[in-house]
């Protein structure tokens, strides 16, 4: 038996195609059997993943869901960032007993 399948993903809802790749089997039927996609293929990046989850490829989604021109937030405090960096954040002072 082979160490890889063909795998056909769902046709994309945008564009209309879709692809076939050749995949390593035992990550494939991990993945089947219900691991979480990015553990049974941990080397392959985010918009390969969603290609086989709905089939939708990377430019697609960009038409699906445009970005917005969005503030910056801090990540820790989720305030319109105004200060330079995490570590200058309140909520990172406090959570860290600063």
């Amino acid at each position: 038996m082979s160490d890889t399948i063909l795998v056909k993903s769902r046709t994309c809802t945008v564009c209309g195609e879709y692809e076939v790749w050749s995949l390593d089997r035992q990550a494939v039927e991990s993945w089947q059997a219900g691991e979480n996609i990015q553990n049974a293929f941990p080397d392959m990046n985010a918009g390969d993943r969603e290609i086989l989850i709905s089939g939708t490829h990377p430019a697609c989604w960009e038409k699906l869901f445009p970005k917005e021109d969005e503030d910056e937030y801090c990540d820790v405090c989720q305030v319109e960032e105004t200060h330079l960096s995490d570590m200058d954040c309140y909520a990172y002072e406090k959570e860290n007993g600063k």
